[in-house]
């Protein structure tokens, strides 16, 4: 299990997991070891830390994807919340706000009711999705598979055969949604449909596979405008979408 760590300089909680991750390099001589620390902070990873009331470098190496799921799979997201992991990085997953809330809930509500007794099923965002090509784990805001719903492994908790994933845009994960993580999406050959959605404006960014790496965008902003999707088993306006929803 993880083992608890703090700073007496930062006052950050810090989380350790059991394979060697980072390399602890000790310039006074009173500790000679290798231990293995995920440390989320808002620019990077926190460099120091204290042990035993002298400080110690600590140099970042890359994350295996083995380490990262050993560490998400252990039940220590309550205490330290969720992360992505792309390219040997830890992405973290920040709060979301009320208006992100309610476009999720009524996203949710609108496509299980569309859904319900096709072969579609429709995950939440606990659902990790797996891009084998980029070797990426994303948590996206809802996601879509068509058929029976597959998995990397025993563990059933990394989907591998999106149909449709639809992330929700905020000011701190817009330029990821569209930059890394669409990139990691549009990897897996079974995704055709992408949906950015904005949570402070009425606009939601529509992405159509066309060919393999060709991919048409549709925008809508006026409430009257519809959204069909998934091969037309889904219809959705706008209007319904935003929802008591507080947008510009």
């Amino acid at each position: 299990m993880p083992e608890l760590l703090k700073t007496h300089y930062y006052q950050y909680l810090l989380y350790a997991i059991q394979s060697p991750v980072f390399a602890v390099n000790n310039h006074l001589g009173a500790v000679n070891e290798r231990i293995s620390i995920v440390l989320p902070f808002r620019e990077g990873y926190v460099s120091y830390l204290k042990k035993d009331m002298e400080a110690i470098t600590v140099e970042p190496k890359v994350l295996s994807p083995e380490a990262y799921l050993e560490a998400e799979r252990s039940g220590s997201r309550e205490d330290y919340g969720k992360f992505e992991y792309h390219n040997g990085e830890l992405i973290e997953m920040g709060g979301a706000t009320k208006e992100h809330n309610r476009v999720s809930s009524n996203l949710s509500g609108l496509l299980w009711q569309s859904l319900i007794n096709t072969s579609y099923e429709v995950f939440h965002s606990d659902m990790r999705t797996y891009s084998p090509s980029t070797n990426s784990y994303f948590y996206p805001d809802l996601v879509v598979s068509q058929g029976e719903a597959q998995f990397k492994d025993d563990e059933f908790d990394n989907l591998v055969n999106p149909a449709l994933v639809i992330e929700i845009l905020s000011k701190s994960t817009s330029a990821k949604d569209r930059g890394v993580k669409f990139a990691g999406y549009r990897s897996i050959d079974t995704l055709q449909e992408y949906l950015l959605v904005a949570s402070q404006q009425k606009q939601i960014e529509y992405y159509q596979r066309q060919q393999q790496n060709e991919w048409k965008l549709i925008i809508f902003q006026q409430d009257a405008d519809e959204l069909s999707l998934l091969d037309d088993q889904v219809k959705l306006k706008l209007g319904d979408i935003y929802r008591n929803v507080l947008v510009r």
